[in-house]
């Protein structure tokens, strides 16, 4: 099913599209823009919030206080909160093997 965003200002590279649609399938966006027909779709209204393209960052410091690596649940949690839906935590470079290991066991067990 179609599904769009409603409402919502568009983040482009060098400019921004207030009051947008963008409707998405598959994972895959369809269209997009300030008069594009929603009818159809399963609609979320944005209320105004923007809407942007994926980041990563392969160091943040997002989770609140709490690292990904010691709290993942907490840390994913708040970033979820501020619709962030994609997060990549970074392990430390000055991490043991064995630290590594464990660090990245824990997150993927969260």
């Amino acid at each position: 099913m179609k599904t769009a965003i409603i409402n919502t200002t568009l983040v482009m590279p060098d400019y921004l599209i207030p009051n947008a649609t963008i409707i998405f399938e598959n994972g895959k966006i369809l269209d997009f823009g300030r008069k594009i027909s929603a009818e159809g779709c399963e609609i979320y209204d944005a209320n105004g919030a923007y809407t942007g393209p994926g980041l990563v960052d392969i160091h943040t410091h997002a989770g609140g206080g709490d690292l990904f690596l010691d709290e993942p649940v907490k840390a994913s949690s708040l970033v979820l909160s501020h619709g962030v839906t994609t997060v990549l935590p970074a392990l430390y470079f000055s991490s043991t093997s064995e630290e590594l290991i464990a660090q990245a066991k824990k997150i993927k067990d969260a």
